[in-house]
């Protein structure tokens, strides 16, 4: 197997996109950081997260906030 080293100039690989398909997204904190110190934090995000989607057009179906990740299913 020949494995590329890794580059920041290499694009990665595009996503394979299916019509309806569900998504699993999961985002941590820079080395593992919190990316909510309290609850403000978490209320502006799910916010965001509204705005985001009513203009984009996507649908969470669930969603779990921790204080230092998060992970999200979703459709676009």
């Amino acid at each position: 197997m020949f494995l590329v080293p890794y580059s920041p100039f290499i694009a990665r690989p595009l996503r394979i996109e299916n019509p309806g398909a569900w998504y699993h997204v999961m985002n941590r904190g820079a080395g593992r950081k919190r990316n909510f110190n309290s609850d403000c934090h978490y209320e502006l995000f799910l916010a965001l997260l509204e705005e985001v989607t009513g203009r984009f057009g996507a649908e969470i179906h669930t969603y779990c906030l921790m204080n230092n990740h998060l992970t999200q299913d979703l459709t676009p």
